[in-house]
């Protein structure tokens, strides 16, 4: 039965047909397409050139605006950096003082150490005074 069944057409002759509705189509919508006008490309020409020349603008000013945050970006972060080198060199500042200060401390400490002695003797007198005081009344 495969044998049987035979296609009615020319297998070539589908190809040729559709090729020629498409030689048909493209001669009809070449004819559709009415002519040029040369002031219509003029004045888009004219008008493509003003915004090429308004974005040629745009860019310029932007590039402007760019450089300046830029430059302000590099200030900033320069004045950020200085801060920062002055608040380390003032906690380190800070820090010797402090150091010289528990030295000095110290120092005070041990050269006030015959002080206590003395103190310890004055407390002594005056207790032995005090006792000569009341065998005295």
């Amino acid at each position: 039965m495969d044998g049987a069944v035979r296609m009615s057409s020319k297998p070539g002759s589908e190809r040729e047909t559709d090729a020629s509705v498409r030689r048909h189509a493209l001669q009809r919508s070449k004819a559709d397409i009415p002519p040029i006008d040369l002031e219509v490309l003029r004045d888009l020409e004219v008008l493509a050139q003003d915004v090429a020349l308004k974005v040629d603008q745009m860019m310029r000013s932007l590039s402007g605006t760019i450089q300046n945050m830029t430059a302000l970006s590099v200030g900033y972060i320069q004045t950020y950096r200085d801060s920062v080198d002055s608040l380390g060199e003032s906690v380190d500042m800070s820090i010797k003082g402090m150091y010289t200060l528990m030295a000095r401390c110290e120092e005070l400490d041990r050269s006030m150490q015959p002080i206590h002695a003395l103190a310890k003797q004055i407390r002594e007198i005056k207790r032995t005074l005090e006792m000569f005081e009341t065998l005295c009344k």
